[in-house]
């Protein structure tokens, strides 16, 4: 990895697309980034569980209030 002077956020950035691909290849150097573009492209494949907030929140009352 040939990191210069840039801070640690780098990866989070070029995730978030405020980093271009050859910016970050120019940060990490070519085998760097074509190990972060796996993982990149495999989180898309990843899904989030759904998450029923409210019936957390009313749980969470619930126990509160006894």
């Amino acid at each position: 990895m040939k990191l210069k002077n840039i801070d640690d956020n780098y990866l989070a950035k070029w995730l978030n697309a405020d980093l271009s691909d050859t910016d970050l290849l120019n940060i990490v150097g070519e085998s760097d980034f074509e190990a972060y573009q796996k993982i990149k492209d495999k989180l898309n494949l990843f899904e989030s569980p759904s998450f029923d907030s409210e019936k957390v929140l009313a749980s969470i009352k619930s126990k509160i209030n006894k």
